[in-house]
């Protein structure tokens, strides 16, 4: 699901089977499995883990002379027209194709999509952001899907960034110190051209 709002921004988000939730007045962002406990639990050699990143996407918006929120030059240059429809997932990666013009993906190759998936290591819990050129990454944790702390920026530089968050190094003064769970979000923004 995604909205356009009048000030020329793109948003969407992806859902990968994990769900809708609508945070604040937020209504473009999906979700990525379930709640992420500060704490793994073990059975047998099978460690189970389950976590919750939320995927947001912010850019201006480039030339659209069908204003349906996709670019021309990337419709051309995906589908050859520009008639490609902006809910349309022609791969079947259940991601838009607006979705997949703001992460940067491939429409056409189910295999290219942005899907962190994250994993614990002890207390901390770390998930690989794959960036590309001209994107911003910010990762933002949550302790009750209400109220989100920037815990890092990246710049995207076509490589793959490690985020890293280990509650048990929280200062007692941290809004999210003592909470058993926690929630991820990344944002990807497309800065504003100069």
């Amino acid at each position: 699901m995604f909205a356009i709002p009048a000030q020329a921004e793109r948003y969407g988000g992806i859902d990968s089977g994990g769900g809708k939730s609508v945070v604040g007045t937020l209504i473009n962002h999906g979700a990525i499995g379930e709640a992420v406990a500060s704490s793994v639990v073990a059975i047998g050699t099978s460690t189970v883990s389950s976590g919750l990143i939320e995927v947001l996407y912010v850019g201006p918006a480039p030339y659209d002379a069908d204003n349906d929120g996709l670019p021309d030059e990337w419709e051309k240059e995906h589908f050859g027209n520009i008639e490609a429809d902006p809910q349309g997932d022609p791969d079947g990666d259940c991601n838009t194709n607006l979705m997949e013009f703001l992460a940067g993906t491939d429409p056409n190759d189910i295999t290219s999509r942005f899907n962190p998936r994250g994993n614990h290591d002890g207390a901390d819990y770390a998930f690989p952001v794959q960036t590309i050129v001209n994107r911003s990454y910010k990762v933002y944790v949550s302790k009750n899907l209400e109220d989100w702390y920037i815990q890092q920026t990246i710049n995207g530089d076509g490589t793959q960034h490690i985020f890293s968050f280990d509650p048990s190094t929280l200062a007692a003064e941290s809004p999210l110190y003592g909470s058993p769970k926690f929630f991820f979000r990344v944002e990807i923004s497309i800065p504003a051209a100069p």
